[in-house]
């Protein structure tokens, strides 16, 4: 049983809604997401919803999220309830005082596990508020494209493929919702968003033959990485290893250096994508590199 509840609480989604200031019937109806007047149903989450009217937007949104936080705590102590007396039927154990303690304690704690980790539902909340600014005029739309646009730049390196992924979803979302007020920055965001894919990967590592460096039969696959860095980290080692092997006898190659072999005749790997903001792999310039460092031509 509790390996059944465990698995339940990790699909619960909450969703909190300010309710409009001006009290009157026409602008709530008109403010209010479609989805309050036709609630979702699933059977696989649960879902809630709060509303609270205050003087500070703020505060109204936490007032409804904990009122929405306390309608789930309801619907899981019945179904948990549910659940548990079934079992106790079932299993002959009957309503005495220790199966009833038992009971309650269970509904409890498994209330409150669930409550501490529910969160409004994003993807919910940036549809309210793109309803919200759609009500005010185009300028306020092209102020939130430009937002966006701005804030597409390369995530931070402690972010998730799931969270980059998601804030992409909103960028499309808002490109979708506001993206007629004004053609250019609709343009804007929508290259934004198309390079900032590039972020997801995954990385592949290819490795061309500069003796014939117009022949693209003769490229071939390194390998494919989950992260830039992963596939840089590739490119050196392949080179590393090239470098390290014992130079052939070729008379085409004269009295060239390792750096003038490899541009030469050498095999270089290159990746693809390179996300906006990472600086390209160049293999030519690893060596170039690599000759300084270790002080040969």
């Amino acid at each position: 049983m509790k390996r059944i509840l465990l698995t339940t609480c990790a699909l619960f989604l909450i969703a909190g809604c300010a309710s409009n200031r001006s009290g009157s019937t026409e602008d709530t109806k008109s403010d209010t997401p479609d989805w309050w007047f036709s609630p979702a149903t699933s059977e696989t989450y649960y879902y809630a919803f709060g509303q609270a009217k205050k003087q500070n937007p703020s505060l109204a949104q936490k007032t409804a999220t904990e009122r929405a936080r306390a309608e789930i705590s309801s619907q899981v102590k019945a179904s948990v309830q549910n659940e548990l007396r079934d079992w106790m039927q079932e299993s002959g154990v009957g309503e005495t005082a220790e199966a009833l303690e038992f009971s309650d304690n269970t509904i409890i704690a498994s209330s409150e596990n669930v409550m501490q980790g529910a969160t409004p539902d994003k993807y919910e909340k940036m549809k309210d508020s793109l309803a919200r600014i759609k009500q005010q005029p185009q300028e306020v739309w092209m102020v939130k494209l430009c937002d966006r646009i701005t804030n597409l730049q390369p995530p931070p390196k402690h972010w998730s493929k799931e969270k980059i992924s998601n804030y992409r979803d909103e960028a499309i979302l808002i490109l979708e919702g506001l993206g007629d007020s004004n053609q250019y920055l609709a343009d804007r965001l929508q290259t934004k968003i198309y390079n900032y894919a590039d972020h997801l990967g995954p990385f592949k590592v290819f490795v061309d033959d500069n003796w014939q460096f117009m022949d693209d039969s003769e490229r071939y696959t390194l390998g494919e990485y989950e992260t830039y860095e992963e596939a840089v980290d590739a490119c050196k080692v392949f080179i590393n290893e090239s470098l390290e092997e014992p130079p052939l006898d070729d008379e085409n190659e004269g009295n060239l250096g390792v750096y003038g072999k490899f541009c030469l005749a050498g095999d270089d790997p290159w990746i693809q994508p390179v996300p906006e903001g990472e600086t390209h792999f160049s293999g030519s310039e690893y060596v170039l590199q690599w000759c300084k460092k270790n002080g040969v031509n």
